[in-house]
């Protein structure tokens, strides 16, 4: 037996909540679906944890540049371990928390993937939810690469759990998000690898801007290698073997991250 609703939301993040909570204030019937602990990107695995682990890494290096500026920082270091405790002390209550909050607005809540059966209709385990209307959120994912040995790469969600850094760390990628990332791993000790197809990492950037950044890592333990030619990546004991061309001979990393554009994920909801 299905169940009728006037709007059924796929995904439980910032978009999902707000429509949801907005259409269920104006007396629809409102149920949300999502197959991932709710809470959604921005909360649980995206812009917030990232902002704990940029915050302290901004710590460190404005710290670093006022030494012999009236601060001593000769000790001063970041302990990776207990800043992941940290970050999941803002994590950890989210998904409780926006389930007591779906509940006290009598939004009817699915554990589960989302599996359109009709038009309006969702499938969700033995559940087939019938809905006047459906709002797919389930924001973004990695794009796939298209390279040999792809599915061994790691995305921002992984980096964002590491209970400890590796030493050597490979990026893919020249966007924002590698940048941030790299920043955060250099300043916390890894030796760090940008590696982007571009002839300038943060395109989207003024030129001055992009060269100002690339300038500010290279002071760290920081490389970043511009037009490699794509061969891909293979799994090697405890490490990651990427080949390319600019260093002209392979070279193993602990991880490699992917770090570039995301598109529409839909695989929930198909």
């Amino acid at each position: 037996m299905s169940r009728k609703f006037d709007l059924i939301a796929i995904g439980t993040g910032s978009a999902a909540s707000g429509v949801t909570s907005r259409c269920r204030e104006a007396g629809w019937e409102v149920a949300i679906v999502d197959s991932r602990p709710f809470g959604g990107t921005c909360a649980l695995r995206g812009c917030d944890p990232k902002k704990v682990l940029v915050g302290a890494a901004e710590a460190v290096d404005w710290t670093r540049r006022m030494r012999g500026r009236g601060i001593q920082a000769e000790n001063l270091q970041i302990d990776w371990p207990e800043l992941m405790r940290f970050k999941r002390s803002f994590t950890e209550p989210v998904t409780k928390r926006r389930e007591d909050d779906f509940e006290r607005a009598g939004i009817a809540a699915f554990h589960g993937r989302a599996r359109f059966a009709g038009p309006t209709t969702v499938q969700v385990g033995e559940e087939t939810l019938e809905g006047q209307y459906v709002v797919i959120a389930t924001g973004e994912a990695p794009a796939d690469l298209g390279i040999p040995g792809a599915e061994h790469l790691t995305t921002s969600d992984q980096f964002l759990e590491l209970n400890e850094l590796p030493q050597r760390i490979l990026f893919i990628g020249g966007g924002y998000i590698a940048f941030e990332f790299a920043h955060v791993a250099a300043l916390a000790g890894s030796q760090v690898t940008v590696l982007h197809r571009g002839p300038r990492p943060l395109a989207l950037l003024t030129q001055i801007s992009s060269i100002s950044s690339s300038s500010e890592l290279a002071n760290l333990a920081y490389t970043f290698i511009s037009k490699p030619k794509r061969q891909g990546s293979k799994r090697a004991p405890l490490s990651l073997l990427s080949k390319h061309r600019p260093l002209g001979r392979r070279v193993r990393f602990r991880r490699i991250w992917l770090s570039i554009p995301r598109v529409a994920c839909l695989r929930s909801a198909t």
